[in-house]
């Protein structure tokens, strides 16, 4: 097949895309969109962009202790399994570390990452191929979360009222901080 007509059929492909939100179900044609938000779920706004990329796979969470009460900041994701987790997400193509987790901390919870104290843990490779940057936060006081729709609750909780299930490897990260 000439490289031309190739060319032209992937560039068909890629304009007539069909994206599924992984949030909400919601279909759509990428045609029907901008280039800036093509991804972006036109029901509910969920980014779907990591779904389809073919940005390098990586990620960043950090698991937030509250130092003037002792208690840890905890998420329950909205997955198909929903698990208490720390706040985590996808870093973007260009993107350094702690400027994305910063990022995905006001899309999820919608506070001023600035509030928290970043300490770099470790970087580990998960078992799905994706490079995860684990940090742990400090701040002085409990903040007030407005939830994105990744998430359907939050709370702070002591070491020894941790809301289960977790998820993996977040009970070894909370006795840990």
């Amino acid at each position: 097949m000439d490289n031309k007509i190739i060319i032209t059929k992937l560039l068909k492909e890629e304009i007539n895309k069909i994206v599924n939100c992984s949030s909400c179900g919601w279909s759509w044609n990428t045609v029907d969109s901008d280039e800036h938000d093509k991804y972006v779920c036109h029901k509910c706004g969920h980014d779907n962009s990591n779904n389809y990329s073919t940005k390098p796979n990586v990620a960043a969470g950090v698991l937030i202790k509250c130092l003037s009460t002792d208690r840890i900041f905890l998420l329950l994701r909205n997955d198909k399994k929903p698990t208490w987790s720390c706040v985590a997400g996808h870093i973007e193509k260009n993107e350094d570390i702690l400027e994305g987790l910063k990022r995905e901390i006001k899309e999820e919870i919608s506070i001023n990452p600035d509030i928290i104290d970043f300490k770099k843990i470790n970087v580990v490779k998960n078992d799905d191929g994706v490079t995860f940057h684990y940090y742990e936060g400090f701040t002085e006081d409990e903040f007030k979360a407005k939830l994105d729709d990744e998430n359907l609750k939050c709370g702070w909780f002591s070491k020894k009222r941790i809301p289960l299930p977790l998820y993996r490897d977040m009970k070894e990260k909370i006795i840990k901080i």
